[in-house]
């Protein structure tokens, strides 16, 4: 019952890893270094208002039809970028296994500012946590070397639905040198025997 996932956040689908990697070998020697779990993409399609919301699993023929729409748009590009691209499932075939993977917590789906403003009105404590910070931030990190989302603790309250909320205390963790999974440039990298 204290489990709540936000119906507006997006899923980040096989399709996406497959599409993460393909980049990836394309790319060659100039790869970003992705973990090729397809986040890059899954948030590309998210500002592209493509990608396929979580709260759509509680209203099945939205779903498919929303995943009809996104494979009628993703597909072709695909295709056109990477010849060796291959998709055989259908929108009902990937809506039928969203709706079996998700069974088990579809009903924690809701908007999840409702919960979280009841706690903020009884002056309750709200804690966010994140990963990345500062110099992997899509904004202000060390671009194009960077995660595809905004990681400052400033977004925290954005992000979980609750943009009003003021950030009393921010606890960082910083290390002496930049690092990241991934490719790309290190201000501070040494080479041959200092390195």
């Amino acid at each position: 019952p204290k489990l709540a996932i936000s119906d507006r956040a997006t899923f980040c689908l096989p399709i996406h890893a497959l599409e993460d990697t393909l980049e990836e070998v394309r790319l060659g020697d100039g790869a970003y270094g992705s973990t090729r779990q397809g986040i890059a993409p899954a948030y590309g399609d998210r500002v592209m208002k493509k990608a396929i919301l979580v709260g759509w699993l509680k209203q099945p023929e939205v779903l498919v039809e929303r995943i009809q729409f996104f494979l009628d748009w993703k597909l072709p590009q695909l295709k056109a970028l990477y010849p060796s691209f291959e998709f055989s499932q259908t929108a009902q075939e990937m809506a039928d296994w969203l709706l079996e993977v998700s069974a088990p917590w579809i009903d924690a789906v809701c908007n999840v500012s409702e919960p979280l403003k009841a706690i903020q009105a009884q002056n309750g404590t709200l804690l966010f946590e994140a990963q990345l910070g500062a110099l992997r931030d899509i904004d202000f990190g060390i671009y194009p070397y960077t995660s595809a989302s905004t990681t400052l603790a400033a977004y925290a309250p954005i992000g979980a639905g609750v943009p009003q909320y003021r950030l009393d205390e921010s606890i960082g963790i910083m290390k002496a040198y930049s690092s990241c999974v991934g490719e790309g440039p290190f201000t501070c990298e040494l080479f041959g025997p200092e390195g």
